[in-house]
């Protein structure tokens, strides 16, 4: 039987060890164009779960105010950490939910004349849920604001365009 390595084309392919510095290079650059355009498109999918967290965490902050409203026939009129935690609906280690990226926090105004109020505004931030923006109340007139102290105001946008990061407009509902 011939063997087939004796043939000094294969075996001088046999003896190269290694990558020529071009073959590296390349790979280099195929690993850096796959990953940007993975991060490019990562960037849309953390705005799109922040506001999926921003909206889950409205609504438990509309569980805790049903609860506060269950004991006292009306809504707080001070900040809901502190009323919410007078009466025990939230524990020492708890507080109302943050912001998930870290910006401003959630809106909340009471509404109405009456003592307790008998309605409210939640508002957040919202980055890029554009058809949530078109659900939203436009004002808060006639509902005093708590948080934030001030500037902050209720917004809908017709044109399905969410504000741009850092103004004060606010994706609110009121219940």
């Amino acid at each position: 039987m011939k063997n087939v390595f004796a043939d000094k084309g294969v075996k001088n392919l046999l003896d190269q060890k290694g990558f020529t510095l071009v073959e590296m290079l390349v790979v280099v650059a195929i690993i850096a164009i796959l990953a940007s355009v993975f991060l490019v498109g990562l960037s849309g999918f953390r705005q799109s779960a922040y506001d999926a967290r921003r909206l889950s965490d409205m609504q438990n902050i509309q569980t805790y105010l049903e609860r506060y409203y269950n004991i006292h026939q009306g809504y707080p009129t001070t900040d809901l950490n502190t009323a919410l935690r007078g009466d025990n609906i939230l524990s020492n280690n708890q507080s109302i939910p943050a912001d998930p990226a870290g910006g401003s926090p959630y809106l909340y105004a009471y509404c109405g004349q009456t003592t307790p109020p008998q309605s409210y505004v939640l508002g957040a931030q919202l980055s890029k849920d554009a058809n949530a923006w078109h659900q939203g109340i436009n004002s808060l007139n006639g509902c005093t604001l708590v948080s934030p102290s001030s500037g902050a105001q209720c917004t809908s946008f017709a044109t399905g365009t969410p504000p741009a990061p850092g103004s004060s407009d606010y994706y609110c509902i009121q219940f």
